[in-house]
């Protein structure tokens, strides 16, 4: 068997252990892992963040997800469509359709493309919020740039 010190760790495989924790649920781990990363010196690039995101909000850890979105700018890297439309996604559960307003208002402002999905995922935290009114007026922007509606 190979020892542990023998087995390299690059980038590549750290996205591919955070992906699989968030699918396991296991958050924790995959901030461990995204930590690991940056304590190993290893080149930490939007897939890796994008993962851990998206690990944060499938087990519910919202606070998480928007601290790595918030993040990046630190890390000197663009967030892109797919950082905001998982941490808007992570607000849906936990009444949080301000914040999922407050980040697709940012993503306009910072000229980053919204996607069908990205739009979706806010209407969901509205709804699940009871701010049809919010729903609405979000639903007119939608329209009004022209983004198809899945």
């Amino acid at each position: 068997a190979m020892a542990q010190s023998e087995v390299e760790c690059n980038a590549t495989a750290c996205n591919c252990m955070i992906s699989a924790c968030g699918m396991g649920e296991q958050w924790e781990k995959a901030l461990q892992l995204f930590k690991r990363m940056w304590w190993n010196r290893l080149e930490r690039n939007n897939f890796c963040v994008n993962a851990a995101i998206n690990a944060c909000k499938q087990a519910s850890q919202w606070e998480k997800a928007l601290k790595l979105l918030s993040g990046l700018a630190q890390g000197k890297m663009e967030p892109v469509t797919i950082s905001f439309t998982s941490a808007i996604s992570s607000c849906d559960k936990h009444d949080g359709w301000r914040r999922a307003l407050q980040l697709a208002s940012a993503m306009t402002q910072s000229n980053i493309e919204s996607t069908p999905v990205t739009f979706g995922a806010a209407l969901s935290a509205c709804e699940k919020g009871e701010q049809w009114k919010k729903a609405l007026q979000l639903f007119s922007t939608m329209l009004r740039g022209e983004i198809e509606a899945d």
